[in-house]
């Protein structure tokens, strides 16, 4: 069987998207453990130096002193196993910080028991690739300063914004991926916990890797099943 061959009849048996997460962690791991063969370390001493690499641009960002506890380790090392390398990390740092920073109720959030949960990393990192994605809307021009600095959002637009997206209810979408593409505009946690949706539909909206399926275009197609299937509940009553 060619390699071609053995990835199609592999994601007939896993489907598309669970095919590509085992490959990302196996990949993952293989490229960590020959950087570790390379800089003549163990791999715990490898994963430690990763991780005061991860902690220290935390702390670069934010302005906090945060230490690479063992439960900060353990955070670390279950969104590595799950595929993700240092420059991730280093993502949602910078995409969150963007966000929160300037705000005194959400700045206290940039910490990693709340960036490194496995529930909302994948948003968060969702979030970066949307910004970059503006940045190079084209028309958009954006100096090299104006880059590398940290956004601060106007409170009246971004109030304005919020109330725009909590006036299209949650049944209101042609699909599940555009209801998650119209979710994953609110600006923070706090806002789109006010956003009204079934209990199911939360769930469904943290699976993993959600996101980053709905950012791929393939791989929700369950959701897009039963999203289909609660809004015909609502509708029959």
């Amino acid at each position: 069987m060619t390699n071609k061959d053995i990835w199609t009849r592999a994601s007939e048996l896993l489907g598309e998207a669970e095919l590509s997460r085992r490959f990302r962690a196996w990949a993952t791991n293989l490229v960590k453990r020959e950087l570790a063969k390379r800089s003549n370390l163990k791999p715990d001493e490898f994963f430690l130096n990763q991780c005061k690499e991860i902690i220290s641009h935390l702390n670069e960002v934010t302005g906090r002193r945060y230490t690479a506890t063992p439960d900060v380790q353990a955070m670390i090392r279950s969104r590595m196993a799950a595929g993700y390398g240092v420059e991730d990390f280093q993502k949602v740092h910078k995409a969150m910080a963007s966000r929160w920073l300037s705000d005194p109720k959400m700045r206290d959030y940039l910490r990693p028991s709340t960036l490194y949960r496995p529930a909302h990393f994948d948003e968060y990192l969702a979030l970066h690739f949307a910004d970059a994605r503006q940045s190079a809307t084209p028309g958009t021009v954006r100096s090299d300063s104006a880059k590398n600095a940290t956004t601060v959002p106007d409170p009246m637009e971004q109030r304005q914004m919020v109330e725009k997206l909590m006036a299209r209810p949650w049944w209101n979408f042609e699909s599940w991926a555009e209801f998650m593409r119209w979710t994953m505009r609110f600006p923070d946690d706090k806002s789109l916990a006010q956003y009204e949706m079934p209990e199911r539909i939360k769930r469904m909206r943290t699976a993993p890797g959600m996101v980053m399926k709905i950012l791929r275009g393939s791989g929700a197609e369950w959701a897009e099943t039963e999203y289909r299937e609660i809004k015909n509940a609502r509708e029959n009553g």
